[in-house]
């Protein structure tokens, strides 16, 4: 072994916690307690191509379901490899199991740049894991024993907080169907204040292409109605008409000697008559007063 090989000395005995550290989490800073992973996978992939940085996350699952990890706690960490030494340009991923969120990776790609170093200690909670560089590859294993003196250990504080959820559960549905819910609870209230204030209408129906007011009146109006038209037995209603444009009317005929006349009063939501008008003139139809038969016609 050279003078220049970078050797960290390692006690025989299983990793235990580490002291403290912090990590930024959305600019503010919070405590971490820093510990060994349960495992730890570093792996690399040559080239650089779109599809094989895809292929890379396809491994980074396969090494989880093959390990039977589950998805629980699984982290990782992807770094594009350019100019080492020893590996050709690609990508170099690492996967932890229940870790604290910092990554190895770059610590051991800058330690195998060294002409003598091929093999990288990292300590796990259980075990101890040893990443291989041979032949312009990576390859992990694992051992009980630790490493011997002259081996070359990764340190485990102070690593940069890069690590990253492997799987990720989505909730786009679930906030989609809460939106959605809550649009529907206020769409309600929303509805009648654009009904009562903004239109200001309160029974309204659709006509063909328009709004008209409503086309039922109260019996007990249209006879309120009848009552101020008649006010004697040469009177009598005729016909009640509607209007979009005009609204409600009554039709009157009122006997005049030998003549008839035909009246149109507007009749108010409330049942109130307004002043007739004359809208037609002819003689009567029907018996007069005396009993005796009056020759129909009518005069424009």
């Amino acid at each position: 072994m050279s003078n220049n090989e970078i050797v960290l000395t390692a006690e025989r005995s299983e990793p235990s916690m580490i002291e403290k550290g912090t990590s930024s989490f959305f600019g503010r800073k919070r405590a971490v307690v820093e510990h060994p992973p349960r495992f730890v996978v570093i792996d690399y992939r040559e080239g650089t191509e779109k599809s094989v940085r895809q292929a890379v996350k396809s491994d980074m699952v396969d090494v989880s379901r093959n390990m039977g990890w589950g998805k629980q706690g699984i982290s990782h960490h992807l770094v594009k490899v350019q100019g080492h030494p020893k590996l050709e340009d690609g990508y170099a991923y690492e996967i932890q199991n229940s870790g604290d969120g910092g990554s190895y990776l770059e610590d051991v790609l800058e330690r195998l740049k060294s002409p003598n170093v091929h093999q990288i200690w990292i300590p796990c909670s259980k075990e101890w894991a040893f990443i291989e560089c041979k032949n312009g590859r990576l390859e992990t294993s694992f051992s009980p024993l630790p490493p011997e003196d002259d081996d070359v250990l990764v340190t485990p504080t102070g690593k940069p907080q890069l690590m990253r959820p492997l799987f990720v559960e989505s909730y786009a549905f679930f906030y989609v169907s809460l939106v959605m819910l809550i649009l529907s609870v206020l769409s309600f209230p929303i509805a009648s204040v654009f009904k009562h204030v903004l239109l200001n209408e309160t029974k309204v129906m659709i006509d063909k292409n328009y709004y008209t007011k409503d086309k039922f009146m109260p019996i007990s109006q249209i006879r309120k109605s009848f009552d101020a038209v008649i006010d004697s037995n040469t009177q009598r209603i005729t016909a009640v008409k509607y209007s979009p444009s005009k609204g409600w009317s009554l039709v009157s005929e009122e006997l005049d000697g030998g003549a008839v006349h035909q009246y149109e009063q507007k009749v108010s939501s409330d049942g109130t008559i307004s002043d007739r008008v004359k809208i037609k003139e002819g003689e009567a139809d029907r018996p007069a007063s005396d009993g005796k038969k009056v020759s129909s016609g009518t005069k424009g």
